[in-house]
């Protein structure tokens, strides 16, 4: 450093010399940027991995939050809320950060499972990035709207026409008049199938009330379902490659066979002596296996009495019996025993 930049330095307040309430606020401020970045860090786009966004729909029709979020039926997000909007429903969800959404991307309530339950479906349309505006209802479209029914069968019962309505309903008195004698009974069993479904009405409100029990079991369960049957397809497809191995061994077994017992019929005469001479050679075999048998027990004691040959020393102790008759030692023992009494006399 040279003389001017030293100089400038020195002349910076320390940290004593600073103002405490400035330090105080700064440390302050730093300590709740640092706790409002720690509890709402996901909602930073730059450390978060999800997007936010929203849409208005006119029916949720069994939205709930914590659904999937799904783009040509992958999972990229969540809904995170359902709140009111006035006359429409506002509905908040999250998106993985890498899918891009064009400014005109469509929203669609739809059924994710056989059971029923209810996703949100995004179609990335228009170029740029979707905005932080909520997608309008001209984009959105709900599962089912009351409205929209009402409104439709008011417009088909307007095109229809008041003559022909009261030709059909005279047709059906005259046919009512017509079958009269047989209408009483069929009324009469209507009514006591009533009657029977009146008296069953606490049975038929256990029994709808343990199938709702079912079916939301079935909908806790349904990705182990799905896992289930995808499962049981791999496990058929596995079964079935085993079944085409078992063929194709089965088909070069049987093509061995025949190879086989072509040969045999062939080469018959050669075969024949060869078998022969195969069975005197097993005979012999059979006879020195006997012979080893009988030699095992010999060597046994053989290899017994040479132990203790040698285990006394450094030498090989034996004894001959008999080999020399001992009339012919007898006098030499005689002599020896005398001699050693006369030394011992001494």
């Amino acid at each position: 450093m040279n003389g001017y930049s030293v100089k400038g330095f020195r002349d910076l307040p320390t940290f004593r010399e600073m103002p405490r309430r400035r330090i105080a606020a700064i440390g302050i401020g730093l300590t709740m940027a640092l706790v409002l970045a720690g509890l709402f860090y996901d909602k930073i786009p730059t450390f978060g991995g999800t997007d936010s966004h929203q849409a208005y729909f006119a029916e949720i029709g069994g939205l709930r939050p914590g659904d999937k979020v799904q783009i040509s039926g992958v999972d990229v997000g969540k809904v995170s809320s359902i709140k009111l909007a006035g006359n429409k429903v506002r509905v908040s969800f999250t998106v993985d950060s890498p899918v891009p959404l064009g400014s005109g991307t469509r929203a669609a309530i739809v059924t994710t499972s056989v059971l029923g339950k209810r996703g949100l479906r995004l179609q990335p349309r228009g170029a740029g990035r979707l905005g932080s505006d909520p997608i309008p209802l001209e984009r959105t479209t709900a599962p089912y709207s009351l409205t929209d029914a009402l409104d439709d069968a008011g417009s088909t019962l307007g095109k229809a026409d008041a003559a022909d309505i009261d030709g059909a309903l005279r047709s059906l008195n005259d046919v009512l008049d017509e079958a009269a004698p047989e209408l009483g009974p069929a009324l009469r069993g209507v009514g006591d199938l009533s009657k029977t479904i009146g008296d069953r009405d606490k049975q038929l409100r256990t029994l709808l009330t343990r199938s709702r029990g079912v079916t939301s079991i079935l909908s806790d369960r349904s990705k182990q379902l799905n896992q289930l049957l995808l499962d049981g397809a791999y496990l058929m497809r596995e079964l079935a490659g085993r079944r085409d191995e078992l063929t194709r061994l089965i088909i070069g077994v049987r093509s061995l066979a025949q190879q086989i017992s072509a040969t045999i019929r062939g080469n018959k005469a050669q075969i024949t002596p060869a078998l022969t001479k195969l069975q005197s050679v097993l005979t012999v075999l059979e006879d020195q296996k006997t012979a080893i048998s009988q030699a095992i027990p010999g060597l046994r004691n053989f290899s017994m009495s040479l132990g203790e040959s040698v285990a006394t020393g450094p030498f090989f102790t034996a004894f001959t019996a008999n080999l020399v008759p001992v009339i012919y030692f007898q006098p030499l023992v005689d002599a020896l025993v005398a001699d050693a009494d006369r030394k011992g006399g001494r």
